[in-house]
């Protein structure tokens, strides 16, 4: 992709910056991965001329950085033009910060204290606030959410970052029991309909791994066709892939030859329903 015309035109855009990671002693800039909060390989971002980070790069397309860039260069110009006393560009770059993840939960609360709001910049500001409730440890996000007033669809989307959350959670203990606690809370989790609707993470497809490994070793054919049609879509149009997929849809099909039809989960969702209301939203 970096030999393309497409990258080339997009690099003119920017100023390019690639480090190596090593663990030679003194090495200039051999830091980076941990200042910038990475963990693993590649790991992109944009930085501002201070070498701040704006924002962290999820897509891996030249589409996606362009989309990227034109966030990044609206917060800029909100940034500087709130910072020379246009009062009018507070909130709206408040926001756009918001939007690149560029603050956190309590940053974004706190700068807001104070700030004049419109009634559709409040409106904005709440939703760039949901999703920074990944900012904050699960039970201190459940707290924060109590005290929110959210639309219908407000409330959904915040369920499913505290979704994500409980799934970080629980992925942490993952190696000790090789998943095995991991796999019943994420069961329950699904039996009570929560849960990554996608793939767009690492947490979200180990959440859907583990439950597709959880329908092989039960023989549940509803689960396994629930996990593999997250996961499938996901995986299928990657080459290196392909056998995976084959196998998974022999399995699928053998499951549901040998189960005669009969794809019965079970009856033990009565003493779960009362969950599904955690975190009711406000009207």
């Amino acid at each position: 992709m970096l030999s393309t015309d497409e990258f080339k035109a997009f690099a003119g855009k920017v100023v390019p910056f690639l480090s190596m990671m090593t663990r030679i002693e003194d090495r200039k800039d051999d830091d980076l991965l941990r200042t910038y909060g990475f963990r693993g390989f590649p790991s992109l971002a944009f930085l501002d001329a201070e070498g701040n980070k704006l924002l962290t790069q999820g897509g891996r397309t030249v589409k996606d950085f362009e989309d990227s860039l034109a966030k990044v260069s609206e917060f800029v110009e909100l940034d500087a033009k709130a910072k020379a006393g246009d009062e009018s560009a507070v909130v709206p770059a408040l926001i756009a910060q918001m939007k690149l993840g560029g603050i956190d939960y309590a940053g974004a609360q706190a700068k807001a204290k104070g700030a004049k709001f419109t009634k559709e910049q409040k409106v904005a500001f709440t939703d760039a606030l949901i999703p920074l409730l990944a900012t904050l440890p699960l039970d201190a996000a459940k707290i924060e959410l109590k005290g929110l007033k959210l639309s219908e669809e407000q409330h959904g989307k915040a369920m499913d970052v505290l979704a994500g959350l409980e799934i970080t959670s629980h992925l942490k203990g993952v190696r000790q029991d090789r998943g095995a606690a991991a796999k019943a809370a994420f069961y329950k989790m699904w039996k009570q309909g929560r849960g990554p609707k996608a793939i767009d993470s690492n947490a979200s497809y180990q959440f859907w791994n583990l439950l597709l490994a959880k329908a092989t070793e039960d023989s549940d054919v509803k689960l396994f066709e629930s996990a593999w049609g997250v996961i499938r879509p996901a995986i299928a149009k990657n080459p290196r892939a392909a056998r995976f997929v084959e196998a998974q849809d022999a399995k699928l099909a053998e499951m549901k030859k040998n189960s005669g039809g009969d794809d019965d989960d079970g009856d033990d969702d009565d003493d779960e329903s009362s969950e599904k209301k955690e975190g009711e939203h406000k009207k």
